[in-house]
């Protein structure tokens, strides 16, 4: 039971593991209906990615089964462990003839084998840990906006973007597209900001149904098209608007497709998040914890100046004790906003329940 790739193969195999290698730490494989499918999504959840080789990808291939089981086998392994399989793309090129895999006899590893031009032969032995299948929980097909051009055409936009810009906007219409870095609304003036137009004649395929602004990562991005632009392949994108996941697809004549899903931006700012679902979780943005940190931070300043300006007098005229404005700038200020709020013995009671318990 394994696969066996051909030498002109071999090497889109290789590169399309270097691409899920640098988005994500594990790598899942699923083996089923003489196809195989690799799969990984980053750190962060935000970004998914699926390769889908079919039969005629392969020299031969029969689907992994779990022993003793008649399900496929479902596993996942660590992307350092592919990278010291398929170490050097160029080498694989230049000398690999053909790659096999195989479950052992005990099924507890995964055998690559690589047969090199002069005869030589090498073979890592690879661990894997069985697992349930993931996926996306996303749809393309019904995406009213949908666009495709070359690979190269997206990597020559991309490099007048900084390497310090994490995330980029981009914005359509029927007569225009527009690519920016994406700015947070507190850091608008503060930074600075890259912008281009294209025209829709610089697409091969052009549909907008509706205007759209979308903001997703622009590192994941870079990866993604890295790979495209080294098979020559154009890039298909779909999407709707900010808050739905922005799909592109890359499709080779030697296997079916590669599937990237990238989180955009959703547009209400108290609750930027993710939105791709997976079966078994949902996704979550790093960002998204960060911007309800600074909301509860400005919340918190904005409460402290209100309280140290009013500390020294209750409703009914009563003096505040020291000890509380000690309390007070050191940002205990629940209570104290509590005890404002309320006459002056619910003050005495609340707050000052260690001075009751010192006269009694």
């Amino acid at each position: 039971m394994g696969f066996l790739i051909s030498s002109s193969n071999v090497k889109y195999f290789a590169k399309s593991l270097h691409c899920l290698c640098r988005l994500g730490n594990e790598i899942y494989m699923e083996s089923k209906d003489a196809k195989l499918i690799i799969k990984t999504w980053n750190a962060s959840r935000s970004t998914f990615a699926s390769f889908c080789f079919e039969n005629s990808f392969f020299e031969e291939i029969d689907p992994f089964r779990a022993e003793g089981e008649d399900q496929y086998l479902t596993c996942k392994i660590s992307s350092k462990t592919f990278l010291q399989v398929f170490r050097s793309v160029n080498f694989i090129e230049r000398s690999v003839e053909t790659c096999a895999a195989q479950l052992s006899d005990n099924g507890d590893q995964l055998i690559f084998t690589m047969r090199c031009k002069h005869a030589v032969v090498k073979t890592f032995q690879v661990n894997y840990e069985e697992c349930d299948a993931v996926q996306a929980i996303y749809t393309k097909d019904l995406s009213p906006n949908k666009l495709t051009a070359p690979s190269k055409l997206f990597l020559e936009l991309l490099s007048n973007f900084p390497t310090s810009v994490d995330e980029i906007t981009l914005s359509v219409s029927p007569c225009k597209v527009m690519i920016s870095s994406y700015t947070d609304k507190e850091e608008i003036g503060k930074v600075m900001s890259t912008e281009m137009k294209l025209d829709p004649k610089e697409f091969s395929y052009f549909q907008v149904g509706i205007d759209s602004c979308i903001s997703f990562s622009l590192r994941d991005l870079r990866s993604i098209l890295s790979f495209a632009e080294s098979c020559s392949a154009e890039c298909k994108m779909s999407f709707e608007y900010e808050g739905k996941p922005f799909v592109m697809e890359i499709v080779l004549e030697n296997m079916s497709a590669a599937n990237f899903v990238l989180a955009t931006i959703a547009g209400n700012d108290e609750s930027q998040h993710t939105n791709i679902s997976l079966p078994r979780g949902n996704y979550t943005r790093n960002d998204s914890t960060t911007a309800k940190q600074k909301e509860n931070q400005r919340q918190q300043r904005k409460k402290c100046k209100t309280a140290q300006k009013d500390a020294s007098i209750l409703q009914n005229g009563d003096v505040i004790d020291d000890r509380i404005l000690d309390e007070v700038q050191q940002g205990r200020i629940s209570e104290l906003l509590f005890a404002v709020d309320q006459p002056s013995q619910g003050l005495r009671k609340t707050v000052l329940a260690d001075d009751s318990d010192e006269d009694e």
